[in-house]
């Protein structure tokens, strides 16, 4: 191929990538996976959009994620203000990491390699259910800082793999690696740990060839170790990620024996560095089989850490599998491809955007709940606590916006409002119980019930926080996503979904509210719902109480025809305005309880969806 050829193949593989990259954006910039992780990393970018930084005395709406490695949510902030978003910024950070991730991969398997690159995408597919492939850090959970760092990481390994003098090598991965524990500690680690094992190897087979002790070589294997820990160690970051690491949270792969599976990895890693002793590899095998045994050894070594001294999580462990299962696909790709008729092929490299697009859709497809809306609610949430209206304080004010989900309000509470980092997002009823003021939708109840409202626009509107108790008899409340049962609900439920709200455990599910001044009893009070019913659990008993006295029981039955019960409310238990509901589901089970292939764990009662109370 003449030079001209060969650069009109990069003109061309240039422009394709960002062709790619440009309809990854539009397509999916239009969408964000809603998840506890993408609140709380929100809050450091909103903090540092706003101020420029972290304010001194870690501000109690941004919590523990003021001590946390910073440098992703510079990046995303400084994206945020020229789009204006915070949250745009973040996902469009996110759809360019996954892209440039796989970009990064299909040069690490030879981009000039039609075997190579075909093999991939069909272990790709096959590995999709594992849920554990780079680009996958957002789904479910949001890592996003992980992710970034993934990039930077592949990034070294390639470098790693076009440098070959040790120092060198040494100083990459200090230099590199020392800036990473600003974007994430643990993929700062194995950058450190894919490097030094990399250096190991190499002197190995240099003394294996030479029959030598590579004397140079291990002194600047010992120098860099010795540094590589101390960069770890003496970071703020470091101790800010020991932190994070005992938090359990939840995070589930489509396996079930991580450790093996790590194993498996290792071992594919391992058999790369034969192949290379052998003389049957090139110089990127021996780095990407020297980054899988360290990342194998790195899960191993927080494993044992946390069963020897309870120091970290499961959850932490689980962190590392990104970056394990991907190498060892990559690396079992390299392998497989050793014993293939091979070729190189100019053209392939056109290839390498397509398949990395390809890749990252597939990464990207769980964006599902719209931007521009919750873009929306922020701002006008924004413009509220900026305008100081005269009853707003930090912290007295919440999100309540039956529209968006309830993670979302709780970010908008803590973000916009100022509200104290002090409870988590499933626990947005305490945040509300004790909030003065409220910020949601307009509608016609409101104007007519609410008769204090603050910084009205055509959408929303800031009312007392009790108005939105006020109950007209007779009125449909709705329990489904984007209705008003939420502002009724006190304790014991879920979040909303669209079809309505189950009540969570056997304990009471409650409700309260104000009636008209003057409303009399008795009253009826009718409710449509279910209830999780199976062959194996055929009945659910739901006991119903007012102001604390039992008015009813209802048996919810498999295959019963109507799902409506009524119950009366007594003249005597109307007592002024307010009215205390609770309902107590005695055989409340979880789905996983019933079927042993679902993995919901939640207890849930009642499958709440409408409720009704008029005079008798």
């Amino acid at each position: 191929m003449t030079k001209n050829e060969d650069r009109e193949y990069q003109r061309s593989t240039a422009w394709l990538t960002i062709g790619v990259a440009a309809f990854l954006m539009i397509w999916f910039g239009r969408f964000f996976p809603v998840s506890g992780d993408l609140t709380a990393h929100y809050l450091l970018v909103d903090e540092i959009m706003k101020h420029g930084g972290v304010r001194p005395g870690s501000p109690p709406n941004v919590g523990i994620m003021a001590a946390y490695p910073p440098a992703a949510h510079w990046l995303a902030a400084v994206v945020g203000w020229i789009g204006g978003s915070g949250l745009v910024g973040m996902v469009l950070v996110s759809i360019t990491s996954v892209f440039a991730a796989y970009l990064l991969i299909g040069h690490l398997l030879g981009a000039a390699s039609p075997v190579r690159m075909t093999l991939f995408l069909a272990l790709f597919a096959l590995l999709l259910p594992s849920r554990s492939l780079i680009g996958w850090e957002v789904l479910g959970n949001f890592f996003y800082p992980q992710l970034l760092a993934d990039v930077v990481y592949l990034a070294v390994l390639l470098w790693l793999a076009k440098v070959a003098d040790t120092w060198e090598q040494a100083a990459l991965i200090l230099a590199v690696g020392t800036l990473t524990m600003w974007i994430q500690p643990v993929v700062a680690v194995h950058i450190f740990a894919a490097g030094l094992t990399l250096i190991a190897f190499l002197a190995l087979q240099r003394w294996g060839a030479t029959k030598k002790v590579p004397t140079k070589d291990l002194l600047i294997l010992a120098i860099a170790a010795a540094a590589s820990v101390a960069a770890i160690l003496l970071n703020p970051a470091f101790q800010s990620i020991r932190i994070n690491a005992n938090h359990d949270g939840y995070l589930e792969f489509g396996y079930s024996h991580m450790l093996w599976v790590a194993v498996a990895c290792g071992a594919v890693g391992a058999l790369s560095l034969v192949s290379q002793l052998r003389g049957r590899g090139e110089r990127v095998d021996a780095v990407l089989g020297s980054a899988c045994i360290a990342a194998t050894v790195l899960v191993f070594l927080q494993w044992a850490i946390l069963r020897l001294s309870g120091d970290g999580s499961l959850y932490a462990v689980k962190k590392h599998m990104f970056i394990v299962f991907t190498l060892g696909a990559m690396n079992a790709v390299r392998l497989i491809a050793s014993f293939l008729p091979t070729w190189r092929l100019s053209a392939s490299r056109l290839a390498v955007p397509v398949i990395a697009g390809l890749a990252s859709s597939a990464a990207l497809n769980g964006f599902n709940t719209p931007v521009v809306p919750v873009v929306r609610a922020i701002d006008y949430a924004n413009n509220a606590a900026d305008m100081r209206l005269p009853p707003f304080t930090p912290g007295n004010t919440v999100a309540r916006d039956a529209a968006q989900p309830a993670l979302i309000n709780w970010m908008i509470s803590l973000a916009s409002f100022e509200h104290p980092f002090n409870t988590v997002p499933a626990e947005g009823e305490k945040i509300n119980a004790g909030a003065q003021y409220a910020m949601v939708r307009r509608s016609s109840a409101i104007d007519r019930n609410c008769r204090g409202r603050y910084a009205e626009s055509a959408v929303y509107v800031v009312i007392e926080n009790a108005c939105l108790r006020a109950y007209g008899l007779g009125e449909k409340i709705k329990f489904g996503s984007g209705g008003d049962g939420s502002w009724f609900k006190t304790t014991g439920w879920t979040n909303a979904e669209s079809w309505g709200t189950w009540t969570s455990g056997k304990e009471s599910a409650g409700l309260s509210m104000n009636l008209p001044a003057g409303s009399k009893g008795p009253l009826t009070m009718s409710v449509e719902a279910n209830a999780l019913l199976t062959e194996t659990h055929p009945k659910q008993v739901v006991h119903v109480w007012v102001s604390g006295r039992k008015i009813a029981t209802w048996t919810y039955s498999l295959g019963e025809a109507s799902h409506l019960k009524t119950a009366e409310i007594p003249e005597g238990l109307i007592r002024g305005s307010a009215l205390n509901i609770a309902f107590e589901a005695v055989d409340a089970i979880s789905p996983a309880q019933v079927d042993p292939s679902s993995k919901d764990t939640r207890v849930l009662g009642l499958a709440m969806k409408h409720l009704t109370i008029a005079p008798k």
